[in-house]
């Protein structure tokens, strides 16, 4: 994952945040960890129950706040989805959170296929995507990435454990 982190690189990923700025991957990794959690928004499946269980082990382990000691990147892999629904979707997610004050370390992302692709692939997040149907079929998994861009714990379920979220 360090090629597309990198911040000189030319191979760093490109992605529109919530609230329509162009974005690199490696500019969300400073200095904590980084939760890494792929999925699309309007997906009322497991996409939605994986984005629950981030929210519910913040809310259970107060010591864990976006913006201090972690951040969290919620990357569409639908390439048609774009930024004023990942907007939408932080908007809904931080008042089930309950804690506005750290949207700066929550992040919405989306892109075009290239940049998905090149994040999920280099993750070994593989999912496959129907343009005709419009429909994503993919793995439940979140990732956490080191400040240096290396995944250091993956979790394959939608729920969470907070101590695996700021490794």
């Amino acid at each position: 994952l360090t090629s597309y982190c990198s911040h000189a690189g030319h191979h760093t990923a490109t992605f529109t945040d919530d609230s329509g700025k162009t974005v690199t991957l490696g500019s969300l990794l400073q200095s904590k960890p980084l939760v890494l959690l792929p999925i699309f928004f309007r997906c009322k499946g497991v996409c939605e129950v994986e984005l629950q269980g981030i929210i519910n082990a913040l809310i259970k382990d107060t010591k864990l706040v976006p913006g201090q000691n972690m951040d969290v990147a919620v990357l569409s892999i639908n390439p048609t989805e774009k930024w004023d629904l990942g907007k939408d979707k932080k908007e809904s997610s931080l008042a089930e959170y309950g804690n506005a004050q750290t949207a700066p370390g929550c992040h919405f992302l989306t892109g075009d296929m290239t940049n998905i692709r090149a994040v999920t692939d280099a993750l070994g997040f593989f999912f496959t995507y129907d343009e005709k149907k419009n429909v994503v079929n993919h793995p439940s998994c979140i990732a956490v990435v080191t400040p240096q861009g290396r995944v250091s714990t993956y979790m394959l379920s939608g729920m969470y454990q907070p101590s695996a979220l700021n490794r």
